[in-house]
């Protein structure tokens, strides 16, 4: 309730702003319906004026004779999945009439009245078209279930979650539906990192993916590197340290010396009674040695990436995956502080996991909902 209402006053201040003339002159008739609306509030209801009226009929009508073309286009194409837009149309010609209906008396001291064009049985059509929007949409998701496949099981709870949102909260075995279509769209991926033998500080490569393996903040991606954390996995996917490399750093320090001007008081100049009349700012020349440290370090590691599906066995993605750090800071103060090998190791896993997840976004076909 207080979120309408705060979206109730939301759309009060924007339409408020503007008088409806100003929406009728840009032709945006849904908003100059609105902005009457908002007039005809803190108005009283007795008597309006005859333009204020007929501004709203010829408003209304635009909107009502656009939807209906819209309407009459749509049905005459005979398609199912045309129900959910022309539901969405019956639904603004019904709100549309009961706020008009909401704000008679309409007429004019002298007696004039808008002759505004109603569909008289658009509750009925919107109940009607509401049902067979839901039916359709309940539907496709079964179709797509039917599949059973990952993809079409998240587009399946995306249309069974518009259902109940939108239509009816509970619509046969919708909310069944829409569970198995949740479980069936994800996808769990067991992360096997490992490193080649021989390799120097490689134990500090996968610290921070073994701590939290959740590479993808997504809803239909559920990573582990718990190999008994569940019976059975969808992909596995093995990541193999083939090459680590951290410079040993380069230290630096170079001298120059600085010579400027400083202001050292003032030259004086008195008459025979001692009197200032005139007065010259006078200069020292400072001289000052200044120091600059450098500190330069960088690593690069080179990554063996492969994506298997778990149940067939087939090898989906093999890549060689690179990453690079490269640390470079200067100061006049004091000498920068050599990253040591273990946050050289850290940033460079940072950027391999970023290629890692790069890689995965664009095969697994992750969406944004």
């Amino acid at each position: 309730m207080k979120r309408n209402l705060f979206l109730l006053s939301i759309l009060f201040f924007i339409y408020g702003c503007f008088t409806p003339q100003y929406y009728l002159d840009k032709g945006e008739y849904q908003s100059a319906i609105a902005a009457y609306g908002l007039k005809f509030r803190d108005q009283p209801k007795k008597y309006r004026s005859k333009k204020d009226l007929t501004g709203l009929e010829f408003a209304f009508n635009t909107m009502q004779r656009k939807d209906s073309l819209e309407l009459s286009r749509l049905l005459a194409e005979n398609n199912d999945a045309n129900w959910p837009q022309i539901n969405s149309l019956y639904r603004n010609i019904q709100l549309r009439q009961q706020n008009v209906e909401k704000w008679q008396p309409l007429r004019t001291k002298k007696g004039f009245e808008p002759a505004f064009r109603f569909v008289s049985d658009v509750d009925t059509l919107a109940a009607q078209s509401r049902q067979l929007a839901a039916k359709y949409l309940y539907n496709q998701a079964q179709t797509l279930l039917s599949a059973g496949e990952h993809i079409a099981a998240r587009k399946a709870y995306y249309l069974l979650r518009e259902l109940k949102t939108n239509y009816y909260p509970y619509w046969e075995n919708a909310n069944a539906l829409m569970d198995s279509a949740w479980h069936m769209g994800k996808v769990h991926i067991l992360i096997v990192p490992e490193s080649a033998p021989g390799i120097s500080d490689a134990s500090y490569f996968w610290e921070d993916l073994k701590k939290n393996p959740q590479l993808i903040k997504n809803d239909w991606l559920i990573f582990y590197t718990d190999p008994q954390a569940r019976q059975t996995f969808t992909y596995t996917l093995k990541c193999m340290l083939v090459s680590l490399d951290i410079g040993s750093g380069n230290n630096t320090q170079t001298t120059r010396t600085e010579t400027k001007q400083v202001e050292d008081g003032f030259e004086e100049t008195r008459d025979s009674c001692g009197r200032v009349v005139s007065r010259v700012q006078k200069y020292r020349c400072e001289t000052s040695t200044i120091t600059t440290y450098s500190c330069e370090r960088s690593g690069n590691a080179s990554v063996a990436m492969e994506l298997i599906d778990c149940q067939s066995g087939l090898l989906l993605i093999s890549k060689t995956l690179y990453g690079s750090y490269n640390f470079n800071e200067t100061s006049e103060s004091s000498a920068p502080s050599t990253p040591t090998n273990r946050d050289m190791v850290n940033h460079i896993s940072n950027d391999v996991e970023w290629e890692i997840k790069h890689v995965l976004k664009k095969n697994l076909m992750v969406e944004s909902h």
